[in-house]
């Protein structure tokens, strides 16, 4: 239903999760997911067995979001999957408008529990109207938003880049005119007193 064009959202995917690493001393990654088994953690080797992957959005946590998600996640576990969340998504898709839907609070479809466990990092990308009902979220918005955060980052880390680039390249410049420099200051070299450029180095 979600990957339909007609009735559905139109996605090249049907589902979204989020691996977190769990133990960084045994490299333990785990699947967090709201599928029709409900809200549940899974190995992530069994679940790379049963799903291919179409996209997948790399970014770090600080060490106290990565415990908050925990949290959010360890108090969400066993909570049930919402099919009228789904039939909600497709209907909104098909009238181009949000249709409010009843929701009891131990349920939730994949798409909303992964935006609530992010909902830090991924809120500045919402409207208005999905940050006061984030429960209606649906999978081409939160998708939307992944995208313009990794860019983002990826903006950042291009910057940072840039700037560690010019500056190698600036005291490379340094570096090669030194001996010049230091022909025309022969007085500011003595044993007491390095050249700067050596002190720089």
């Amino acid at each position: 239903m979600i990957k339909s064009r007609l009735l559905g959202i139109g996605l090249p995917f049907s589902h979204v999760t989020l691996e977190l690493l769990f133990d960084e001393k045994k490299k333990t990654y785990l699947i967090f997911e709201c599928s029709d088994f409900g809200v549940r953690l899974i190995n992530r080797r069994k679940f790379y067995r049963e799903n291919k992957i179409i996209r997948s959005f790399d970014f770090s946590l600080d060490q106290h979001r990565h415990e908050e998600i925990k949290d959010f996640i360890f108090k969400n576990l066993g909570h049930n999957y919402s099919v009228k969340g789904v039939l909600s998504h497709a209907t909104t898709n098909l009238f181009k408008k949000p249709i409010p839907y009843l929701k009891k609070g131990d349920k939730f479809n994949c798409c909303e529990v992964i935006f609530l466990c992010l909902k830090e990092e991924l809120a500045s990308y919402f409207n208005d109207f999905y940050q006061e009902y984030p429960h209606q979220i649906p999978p081409d918005i939160l998708y939307k938003a992944l995208l313009k955060m990794q860019r983002d980052h990826e903006r950042e880390r291009n910057k940072e880049s840039a700037i560690a680039k010019r500056l190698k390249r600036e005291l490379d410049s340094m570096q090669k005119i030194s001996p010049q420099w230091e022909e025309r200051t022969p007085l500011l070299r003595s044993e007491n007193n390095p050249s700067p450029f050596e002190s720089l180095q």
